[in-house]
């Protein structure tokens, strides 16, 4: 059996290594679609602002979420104001206490702490897959609806 490892590869993309994204993407009991989204995150394949800027699709390259930075894959999960607040909620919830870290640091986090079958490891990646499921549809219903949803 290969052992897998989590490593960030040195390119600019920042994509996770294969062994640490299929962790927490095949080990997931989540709804195929949250999956999905959570794979196409921890490839950088998602289609932020700053990709379709480089394709010149777009202009406005600022989250639509915080309008403070520049909409990336890492700072839409958990850079963002927004997204933070969100995922500091969901940790609460889950009653894990630690600060909201950048995206890298959190897959690395839950790599390490998530680890095997323990319903608290299975009910944290369905969390995070549905954390960045959702987050994702509001960035879009906000770009696309015009529609703002207000955090409860």
């Amino acid at each position: 059996m290969r052992a897998m490892s989590c490593n960030w590869t040195s390119s600019q993309s920042n994509r996770l290594s294969e062994g640490c994204g299929r962790k927490l993407v095949c080990n997931n009991m989540a709804c195929f679609k949250w999956i999905f989204i959570l794979y196409l995150a921890f490839h950088s394949r998602l289609l932020t602002k700053d990709r379709l800027a480089n394709w010149g699709c777009v202009d406005d390259v600022d989250c639509v979420l915080c309008g403070s930075e520049g909409e990336n894959t890492s700072h839409l999960f958990f850079n963002c104001s927004f997204s933070a607040q969100i995922w500091q909620k969901v940790l609460w919830w889950l009653n894990i206490h630690k600060q909201v870290c950048n995206w890298e640091n959190e897959t690395s986090w839950a790599v390490t702490h998530c680890k095997g079958k323990q319903p608290r490891a299975e009910v944290y990646r369905i969390a995070l897959a549905s954390s960045v499921y959702h987050i994702w549809q509001e960035r879009n219903n906000r770009i696309f609806k015009v529609r703002i949803e207000m955090l409860r």
